[in-house]
C-alpha cells in the first residue's frame, strides 16, 4: 500500500493510497525434467557392469548424481543433459540406484532404477570322491592298509585322510587319483575319514 499525504499551509492534510502488487520474479528457467533414465541389464551376476542411460530436460541445467546405493562406492556425477555412466557392481544385492538432476537454482527431481545383483557363480564344481578303499578291513596291530583314492573335481586342492587312532597326525595329498599307506599300531575299531578339498 502506497500512501500519498497532502499538506496545505495551515496543517490540513489529506490522504490517498494505492494497492501495489508485486510477484516474485519468474524463474529464469523451468524445473529439470528426467525424461529417461534406464539400464540396459536390470539382473546381473557380482563382477557384471551396468550402462545407464541419462536425458535431463531443463534450460538451467546444472548437473546430475548417481547413487548406486550399494554402500561401495562414491556416486557418479555429470554435467551433460543427455549423458551415460556405467557402474560395476562388485557384491550381491538389489540395488535401487538413484539420478537425481539439479538446476542452477537448487530444483532437484530423482528416477529410480531397480538392479539385482545375483552371486558370482562357482568358477568350478565341488569335489566328488568316486573312490575311496582299503585293501583290508580287519588287520592285526603292526599292520599296515593300503587306502585308494579317486576324486573328482576341476578344481581340486588337496585331500586329507584321518586315521582316528589318536596317534598320528593326518595323511595328506594333492593328486586327483592317489594312495596312501598307514600302518595301525594299536588295537580298536577306526572310522578313517578321507576330506577333499
Amino acid at each position: 500500500i502506497v500512501t500519498l499525504v497532502a499538506q496545505d499551509e495551515q496543517g490540513r492534510t489529506v490522504k490517498a493510497t494505492v494497492k501495489i502488487v508485486v510477484k516474485p520474479e519468474e524463474p529464469k528457467c523451468t524445473a529439470p525434467a528426467i525424461s529417461e533414465f534406464t539400464a540396459n541389464k536390470h539382473e546381473i551376476t557380482v563382477g557384471d557392469g551396468v550402462d545407464f542411460k541419462i536425458d535431463i530436460n531443463s534450460d538451467c541445467f546444472k548437473k546430475w548424481i548417481i547413487w548406486f546405493n550399494d554402500g561401495l562406492q562414491q556416486p557418479a556425477t555429470g554435467t551433460n543433459t543427455h549423458d551415460k555412466a556405467w557402474y560395476r557392481f562388485t557384491r550381491a544385492g538389489t540395488f535401487i540406484v538413484t539420478l537425481v538432476a539439479q538446476d542452477e537454482q537448487g530444483r532437484t527431481v530423482k528416477a529410480t532404477v531397480k538392479i539385482v545383483v545375483k552371486p558370482e557363480e562357482p568358477k568350478c564344481t565341488a569335489p566328488a570322491i568316486s573312490e575311496f578303499t582299503a585293501n583290508k578291513h580287519e588287520i592285526t596291530v603292526g599292520d599296515g592298509v593300503d587306502f585308494k583314492i579317486d576324486i573328482n573335481s576341476d578344481c581340486f586342492k588337496k585331500w586329507i585322510i584321518w586315521f582316528n587312532d589318536g596317534l598320528q597326525q593326518p595323511a595328506t595329498g594333492t593328486n586327483t587319483h592317489d594312495k596312501a599307506w598307514y600302518r595301525f599300531t594299536r588295537a580298536g575299531t577306526f572310522i578313517v575319514t578321507l576330506v577333499a578339498q
